[in-house]
């Protein structure tokens, strides 16, 4: 009855290698969702129209995020399938050809970021009036500013999916960690003006 149990369900060290997979995973997912909370927060307390511009420039980055990390996580399996298997050839060919793509497509992202990031805005903020105008303003300021990382976040995803498919979470949790910290903080400078800074509002939410 034991062996069959054991069977279904697994054995100890099966969970203890999952979990030690799984947890840093949610952990960085975590946070990363509290830190997009406390930005949004930050530009909200800066202006309400910035706010709106912002957000709705985020509405379009969520579905470019969402393709990155369609990307990244296919890459993955093939990463995983071949470091299971110890083919270093084929593992090391995966991991260039990741890396490549990432700053290719990272680099057409940009262009279609900055490019299509405004009209996009502008279907989803509908109005003439003043309001409606300073928001559309702060949003394409807000994405045309994002674009210009277009490169980095998409190399960050490659890097991140490929620690995780070589079973080595933590490395990208830690950075990822360290780099929401900086940038709450570069944040809070950057949008209200601390420490001397200029008080940048939506400009320094996507500069930070």
């Amino acid at each position: 009855m034991k062996k069959a149990i054991k069977k279904f369900i697994g054995d100890k060290q099966f969970y203890k290698m999952a979990l030690a997979i799984i947890i840093p995973v949610v952990i960085q997912q975590v946070i990363l969702s509290i830190a997009g909370y406390v930005d949004n927060l930050m530009v909200n307390s800066y202006s309400q129209t910035a706010y709106a511009g912002v957000s709705t420039a985020n509405r379009f980055m969520f579905l470019i995020n969402f393709f990155w990390i369609g990307l990244a996580s296919t890459i993955s399996i093939f990463i995983a399938q071949y470091f299971g298997a110890k083919d270093k050839d084929k593992l090391t060919g995966t991991i260039q050809l990741a890396l490549i793509i990432g700053i290719v497509l990272g680099v057409l992202s940009m262009f279609l970021i900055y490019f299509a990031g405004p009209l996009v805005i502008k279907l989803f903020i509908n109005g003439n009036g003043q309001e409606e105008l300073d928001a559309i303003s702060h949003g394409t300021t807000y994405i045309r500013f994002i674009s210009y990382g277009a490169v980095f976040m998409l190399m960050n995803f490659m890097v991140s999916i490929i620690y995780r498919s070589l079973g080595k979470p933590k490395i990208p949790m830690f950075i990822g960690v360290f780099g929401i910290v900086i940038n709450i903080a570069l944040n809070a400078i950057l949008i209200f003006g601390y420490l001397g800074a200029p008080a940048l509002g939506a400009k320094g939410a996507a500069i930070a």
